[in-house]
């Protein structure tokens, strides 16, 4: 494959090319996008299910998924099952946890984007980073929910919004 603006090069006992066109990570803390523990599974999977369509995720994208342990119990068999969940507890602990799976190098090298589904002002250095080594960046969060210290950074900025109720339809056929 030649060298494109959508190609990076990838380099480690071999080299070669790999095409990241519209390949994103999501790195989603659901207990923020929830506004806090204390919901019913079904909140957790409509939560989801927002996200899902407001950040535009496709097939080939990756997803990582971190909560607290209470949000967990309630969420985790609500979720789908192909994408990784994981539980960390303490201030902090789902942000740090999805900051420390891997770092702004490996996602510009392999990912198109980085979507952050939380407006938690501790991904902020990390997006930042991610996008200074060529990662474009999109923020998914709550309504009113989204750190300041997001905005002014030319990240792709969207609310998390309701899935319309002809998408919900198709998904139950």
């Amino acid at each position: 494959m030649s060298s494109t603006l959508n190609s990076r090069q990838i380099t480690g006992t071999t080299s070669h090319s790999i095409d990241i066109r519209d390949r994103a990570l999501h790195l989603v803390d659901l207990e923020n996008l929830a506004g806090g523990p204390g919901q019913e599974c079904f909140v957790y999977r409509d939560i989801w299910d927002d996200y899902t369509y407001s950040a535009g995720l496709n097939e080939q994208d990756h997803v990582e998924i971190a909560t607290c342990g209470l949000v967990m119990a309630e969420a985790a068999f609500s979720l789908p099952t192909r994408y990784p969940k994981h539980c960390a507890n303490g201030a902090d602990g789902a942000e740090n946890l999805l900051l420390g799976i891997v770092g702004p190098e490996f996602v510009a090298r392999r990912y198109e984007w980085l979507v952050i589904g939380s407006g938690d002002h501790a991904f902020v250095p990390y997006a930042l980073e991610a996008q200074r080594l060529g990662a474009k960046v999109r923020i998914v969060s709550a309504s009113g929910s989204r750190s300041a210290e997001f905005s002014g950074n030319g990240f792709a900025i969207r609310d998390l919004v309701s899935r319309p109720a002809a998408s919900n339809l198709a998904l139950i056929a």
